[in-house]
């Protein structure tokens, strides 16, 4: 899959460095953006944060032991104290009156403090290993090789192959924890398994984007997605595809403007087009909301003039009917010429001469509806 998918970028002009590059940008960002909604669902943004800062002492302690950037060993110190951070909110939250977003923000404060000052005290050894180490957790292109993208393969595939298997028992736990516990599904393990996964997926991603802003990318392709559908499948396609351009867009803006890190830009590209999503959005969007609305309005509008029109017509529609009716608006005083310009307008009625209305199909069809709601009586 990773030497099809550079063999691909390679075919259009793009170097082979590049292409590993902007292959595993595309892995790590598609990931990203499906486990987004995760968090976004459940309402735990704020966790993504706090399991993504967590990890800076595992990273740098991991580096510390055995003064390598080797992934594997990285994920697994850098899980532990994920892990062990999720375990502290846990306790906060049961053991104090503390809700869970200032238990998080104590978690994700204290062991992201300890991170910090552990990278301090290492960037004053004098280690040859430690060259890179900044940019390894703050985002760089530099030192992503190709070892490294068949290493985030494997753990791609074993992502998935986790979310294949417990398919409908996460969409369950996502969606409705009260039924996950009626169909008795055990919601602690998959709270683990869900945490695994994410605290892996920053590890993967800390070589493009870094600890700081990776929480961005489990965050924000949710919020976007979410403006596009509700479908269940689509949600998830849609979070990653906004994932992946963002990704690409930062990387390539980043080779391009040499010196720019990638990570600020992934996440200012993820930016504008969640706001683009807010706004245009088919579901929920802030214009489609207001143009909704508003043809809401304007049809309730019309189906009340019309209303005042058929009730005026009354004593006429009884005697002929529907199929075919037309009046000389001067035997009705009532109807004014306002409301025969607004029906003529919304296509309900048709002026067939300066003193005479028609009906049109569309407004017979309305009438016939309103009187099957009961909104006019035919009577």
């Amino acid at each position: 899959m990773v030497s099809w998918l550079i063999s691909v970028l390679n075919t259009l002009g793009i170097s082979f460095t590049l292409a590993v590059i902007l292959t595993g940008t595309i892995l790590i960002s598609a990931t990203a953006g499906f486990l987004s909604n995760f968090l976004v669902i459940q309402k735990q943004s704020v966790l993504g944060d706090a399991l993504a800062h967590s990890s800076l002492p595992g990273v740098v302690l991991a580096f510390l032991l055995f003064q390598t950037k080797d992934i594997f060993t990285l994920m697994v110190f850098a899980l532990v104290f994920g892990l062990l951070s999720s375990i502290l909110i846990n306790v906060i939250t049961d053991v104090t009156p503390l809700k869970g977003d200032a238990a998080i923000a104590i978690s994700l404060s204290f062991f992201f403090s300890i991170g910090v000052t552990l990278f301090s005290y290492v960037q004053q050894l004098q280690i040859a290993s430690q060259a890179g180490l900044s940019e390894f957790i703050f985002g760089s292109l530099t030192y992503l090789t190709y070892s490294d993208l068949i290493q985030y393969l494997g753990y791609f595939i074993l992502i998935l192959f986790i979310l294949f298997v417990y398919k409908q028992q996460f969409k369950t736990v996502l969606f409705d924890r009260e039924l996950s516990k009626i169909l008795g599904l055990n919601i602690l393990w998959f709270d683990f398994l869900s945490y695994f996964i994410i605290t892996l997926t920053v590890i993967l991603g800390l070589q493009l984007i870094g600890i700081v802003l990776i929480a961005g990318l489990l965050v924000i392709p949710s919020i976007g997605a979410r403006r596009w559908t509700d479908n269940y499948s689509k949600l998830f396609f849609i979070s990653s595809l906004l994932s992946v351009i963002a990704g690409v867009t930062g990387v390539l803006i980043s080779v391009v403007y040499r010196g720019v890190p990638p990570g600020p830009i992934i996440i200012l590209s993820l930016t504008i087009l969640t706001i683009i999503s807010i706004i245009f959005g088919t579901r929920n969007g802030l214009l489609t909301d207001y143009l909704h609305v508003n043809l809401f309005h304007r049809r309730m509008n019309h189906d009340e003039k019309l209303t005042l029109l058929i009730n005026s017509l009354k004593p006429e529609i009884q005697k002929s009917g529907l199929k075919v009716f037309e009046f000389n608006k001067g035997d009705f005083p009532e109807i004014t010429d306002e409301l025969l310009e607004a029906l003529s307008d919304c296509g309900y009625c048709k002026m067939v001469s300066p003193e005479k209305c028609v009906l049109t199909y569309d407004g017979v069809k309305k009438t016939q509806t309103l009187i099957t709601k009961g909104e006019l009586t035919n009577d």
